[in-house]
């Protein structure tokens, strides 16, 4: 692409960990930033524009591309697994009678 014109560019990648329902309040008040860049002109532009909302001491991790990229699939592969391990303990606790929620 760069080659196709004459306007500077930096591609980067900041993976969001939103919550169905929770969109606003988890971008407001997010419990991590991801910034993936080989750019420091481009990183330090989204350190600025995340400022404000990563006073409160929201971690800003830094990384390349591909690692934000797969700190993200990281992240959903683990909630999967989660969600995934509490369904089958709850079938195992409706097959012997056992209450989940205690």
């Amino acid at each position: 692409m760069s080659k196709e014109t004459n306007v500077p560019f930096d591609v980067l990648s900041n993976p969001e960990f939103l919550r169905e329902g929770f969109a606003v309040e988890d971008f407001m008040k997010p419990s991590r930033v991801i910034i993936g860049s080989s750019s420091h002109r481009a990183t330090e532009v989204m350190k600025e524009i995340y400022y404000p909302l990563t006073t409160n001491g929201t971690p800003i991790l830094l990384m390349d591309e591909k690692s934000s990229e797969l700190t993200k699939y990281a992240a959903n592969a683990f909630l999967a697994t989660k969600i995934t391990f509490m369904n089958e303990v709850a079938n195992y606790c409706e097959l012997v009678g056992a209450d989940v929620d205690k």
